[in-house]
């Protein structure tokens, strides 16, 4: 299909979705819809970048986020999507094994987690860090998933319950899945849409989180000459 008429096709789409409309127009199926995979790793990178940054005061570090952790906990935040391959498999949108189904839920990103804690001393982070800095990055996955206004919704609590649920605040746009979908006008929406609601916040996180830890940095240097300087003589 011509880029110009998937635009348009899902345009159509989302106008008849949401507005009510019927229309003859041939509709993307919705096994083509999620975020893209460009964004789901500001996450956690926002959220690594930040803990570094925020902790430029501290003694300890401890509870950092290494460069290793930080490259697999990007990883980890588009993992969840290796779950298309059951459609070439045969595999149901609508199974709980399809498309945003149980990898994207809260039990997998734990299980997964709890894997990767034997790894830590390669990562160079503790355990704890480790389980909760790669469990909430694929986390992340299925709540940006949740955002969008396309597709079905996420298993979140699988396997006690496989009903996909979404967000009350849908801003989103869907992406087609495959890059011979994606780079067209409808594309380009989506990726303007997504920089300026997550990555443009993420960024926001980052530089809050380095001037906060600049500042403490600071005060805990200015305190410390302080005192030094009223001791006895």
């Amino acid at each position: 299909m011509k880029p110009e008429l998937r635009f348009i096709v899902n345009l159509r789409w989302f106008l008849s979705s949401y507005d009510g409309l019927k229309t003859d127009f041939p509709i993307l199926p919705k096994r083509d819809l999620m975020s893209t995979v460009f964004t789901h790793p500001a996450i956690p990178l926002a959220i690594g970048l930040g803990i570094n940054a925020g902790l430029l005061s501290s003694k300890s570090r401890s509870s950092t986020v290494p460069f290793r952790l930080l490259l697999l906990g990007c990883l980890f935040s588009v993992l969840p999507d290796l779950d298309v391959i059951g459609f070439e498999l045969g595999v149901s949108y609508w199974s709980s094994y399809g498309h945003r189904g149980f990898t994207h839920s809260i039990f997998f990103a734990i299980v997964c987690g709890l894997t990767m804690m034997h790894w830590s001393q390669w990562l160079g982070a503790s355990k704890k860090t480790v389980f909760l800095f790669l469990s909430i990055s694929m986390m992340s996955h299925g709540f940006l998933d949740s955002m969008t206004y396309g597709g079905l919704g996420v298993a979140f609590f699988w396997p006690f319950d496989t009903t996909g649920e979404f967000m009350q605040w849908r801003p989103l746009p869907v992406s087609p899945i495959g890059i011979d979908r994606f780079f067209n006008r409808w594309g380009a929406y989506v990726i303007k849409t997504e920089f300026r609601l997550i990555w443009i916040p993420a960024m926001a996180v980052v530089i809050v989180a380095t001037f906060a830890g600049w500042l403490f940095a600071v005060i805990r240097k200015f305190r410390k000459t302080r005192s030094s300087q009223s001791g006895p003589h």
